[in-house]
């Protein structure tokens, strides 16, 4: 007996190696036919549903209801963290009418005229979004705006010119949230800070020729808030 018993222990080490790699193809050949593998879980970022960098433009539409206008705002990804912001809008309103004026009070119209009236106003804004944690146009957001209006008045009263000029010049800082929910609606929350100058000039003409005009500018720190909501694509 003891002479096989090297011969014995040979023959076991190399049959259960051998055993071994069989058994591992087979479950190699099983995980095949199942299409089930061994796989490490690990927390590799966002999925398919959280990640927003596939949209990297936007546009937002307003409206304006004193003088009615529109606005349009249009927004470019520049890279996964910085997004641009360009806008402008328009806004205009215009009246007239023919009435008698009862100077004297005594129920006889003395004196007919037209009043007229023209508003229109003009913006533009520039800015810039820094989103930290780098997912497109979506989550958090902190940056610079910068906004220019300009609005003109002009009224005719029997003869009489009343015209007035408005300029604003804006410079705010803006922090918020902004979400993009598929397939591409986008609504953005913010509030600020903000420099506002105003400078105003008026003029006033009478029927005679002769008028008066002034001029005035005021400055100083304004809050800001900002919602918009329009298609990210």
């Amino acid at each position: 007996m003891r002479r096989f018993t090297p011969w014995i222990l040979a023959l076991a080490a190399i049959a259960l190696p051998t055993l071994a790699m069989a058994e591992e193809g087979e479950e190699e050949e099983e995980g095949e036919a199942t299409g089930y593998r061994d796989v490490d879980l690990v927390d590799g970022g966002r999925t398919k549903m959280e990640d927003k960098r596939d949209y990297t433009m936007a546009l937002i539409p307003g409206v304006s209801f004193v003088p009615p206008g529109f606005k349009l705002r249009f927004q470019n990804s520049l890279s996964e963290e910085l997004t641009l912001i360009v806008g402008a809008g328009y806004a205009g309103f215009g009246y007239q009418r023919d009435q008698d004026v009862d100077a004297d009070g005594d129920g006889t119209s003395e004196e007919s005229g037209t009043t007229t009236a023209d508003w229109t106003r003009y913006h533009g804004i520039v800015g810039l979004d820094y989103m930290p944690i780098g997912n497109g146009m979506h989550g958090f957001y902190v940056g610079p705006r910068i906004l220019y209006r300009k609005g003109q008045t002009n009224m005719g009263i029997f003869g009489g010119d009343v015209s007035t000029v408005r300029t604003v010049l804006v410079g705010r800082a803006v922090i918020g949230y902004s979400m993009v929910f598929d397939p591409g609606i986008l609504m953005k929350f913010g509030a600020g800070f903000g420099y506002r100058t105003v400078a105003g000039s008026g003029s006033t003409t009478g029927e005679e020729g002769a008028g008066t005009s002034s001029e005035t500018t005021i400055s100083g720190l304004a809050p800001t808030l900002e919602w918009n909501m329009g298609w990210a694509f």
